[in-house]
């Protein structure tokens, strides 16, 4: 039934990124030919193919491990061998996010994919954040995690768009203080796809788009005497929870 096509194809793109491991291992150790690994591949790709635009439904705990196995099966048709099965595999991921409803991180996943493949997919991008963050209060909720799965495939949109970057940018500042602390937790798990380095450059900029200057992003140093006296509260909180609860946790 379509209702256990998402519990099906999660364990079937656990099972085609355990055979893409295998077939990479034959070949880093010249066991290629051993067993016919690629061949496994194939039929499994072939299988998500047909299952792919059904997995709209999936939830949070299922979504992260689609959003790798399409990764995945974008990586796969890089090489020459599985090149017939990008334009495929593209095509999969259209009908995937016309589907609805559909998660949002995997929604974001798949379009940064389809933008890695055709830049066209861009302006389809910017119409998808505007929908999230300007419609209704439960797709406004939802965009932190549309986010994080556009930075999970294609995080080069912000650190290479300013323009891109400013539309986010505006788009959040029209949120009401309730609504951005509501985001806030997501919106820090989206950012961390970028590595330090990044995220500076993107606050750098972010600062500078409200007349700010890079110093205004810097933090004084602890004061060493301060940071002493919050380790010093930190072992007497431990100790008296220690007295009271002992080692197992249980109420003395």
């Amino acid at each position: 039934t379509e209702t256990s096509v998402p519990i099906y194809g999660w364990t079937l793109c656990d099972a085609c990124a355990a055979l893409n491991g295998l077939e990479e291992w034959q070949t880093q150790y010249g066991e290629r030919g051993t067993f016919d690994y690629p061949a496994l591949l194939s039929r499994c790709f072939a299988r998500i193919l047909q299952m792919l635009p059904a997995m709209n439904t999936v939830d949070d705990h299922t979504a992260p491990g689609v959003q790798r196995a399409c990764k995945l099966l974008y990586q796969v048709t890089g090489r020459e061998s599985f090149s017939t099965q990008r334009p495929p595999l593209l095509a999969a991921f259209e009908r995937l996010i016309r589907r609805y409803p559909i998660h949002p991180a995997l929604h974001g996943a798949v379009l940064g994919l389809l933008y890695g493949a055709d830049p066209h997919w861009k302006s389809d991008i910017d119409k998808t954040v505007r929908g999230y963050l300007q419609g209704t209060r439960g797709m406004m909720l939802r965009s932190a995690a549309f986010l994080q799965g556009l930075f999970s495939s294609a995080r080069d949109l912000l650190l290479t768009d300013e323009g891109f970057q400013r539309q986010i940018d505006g788009l959040l500042c029209e949120l009401s203080n309730e609504d951005f602390v509501a985001l806030l937790p997501e919106l820090r798990l989206a950012f961390s796809y970028f590595v330090p380095m990044e995220t500076d450059r993107i606050a750098r900029r972010a600062a500078a788009m409200h007349g700010a200057a890079p110093s205004a992003l810097r933090r004084d140093a602890v004061d060493p005497a301060d940071y002493a006296r919050a380790e010093a509260v930190d072992a007497w909180a431990a100790a008296r929870l220690k007295d009271s609860y002992g080692e197992g946790g249980d109420e003395a």
